[in-house]
C-alpha cells in the first residue's frame, strides 16, 4: 500500500493536486501552461507523505516545477510557497477529476505576469 496521503474535497478522495494560473488582458483570457513532451499541462502532481493537504500538494508541486520563480525571478522557494499558499487558501475556483482524483486550483493572477520572461524557469 502506498504511503501517499489521500485528502478529501467535498467528500471525494484527492490523490493529486495542481494549479492553473490565468489572467485577463486586452479582453482575452490567458492561461499559463507548461509544455512537457509536446503537451501543454497545468502545474501539479501526486500527493507526497510530507503534504498536509491538497493545497500543500499543489504548492509543493508548483514550487518544485517552477524552481520557486513563479511570481518573480528573485523569490526564494520559500517566498514563492508562502505567496502561493495564501492565494490558494483564498481561491474558490477548483475543478475535480474523478478518474485521476486530481484537484485543480484555478488561480487568477495579475496580467503583469505576462510581462515576466518565461526564461526564469530555466
Amino acid at each position: 500500500m502506498s504511503d501517499r496521503p489521500t485528502f478529501e474535497h467535498r467528500g471525494r478522495p484527492v490523490r493529486a493536486a495542481g494549479v492553473l494560473l490565468w489572467t485577463r488582458h486586452d479582453g482575452h483570457v490567458h492561461r499559463l501552461f507548461r509544455k512537457v513532451n509536446g503537451k501543454f499541462e497545468d502545474i501539479g502532481g501526486k500527493t507526497d507523505p510530507a503534504d498536509t493537504s491538497a493545497v500543500a500538494t499543489a504548492v509543493r508541486e508548483t514550487v518544485e516545477e517552477t524552481g520557486g520563480k513563479l511570481f518573480s525571478e528573485f523569490h526564494t522557494r520559500e517566498r514563492c510557497g508562502e505567496i502561493l499558499h495564501r492565494l490558494l487558501e483564498q481561491t474558490t475556483t477548483v475543478e475535480y477529476n474523478q478518474r485521476s482524483k486530481y484537484l485543480l486550483f484555478k488561480l487568477k493572477v495579475e496580467p503583469s505576469i505576462l510581462e515576466v520572461s518565461m526564461k526564469r524557469f530555466g
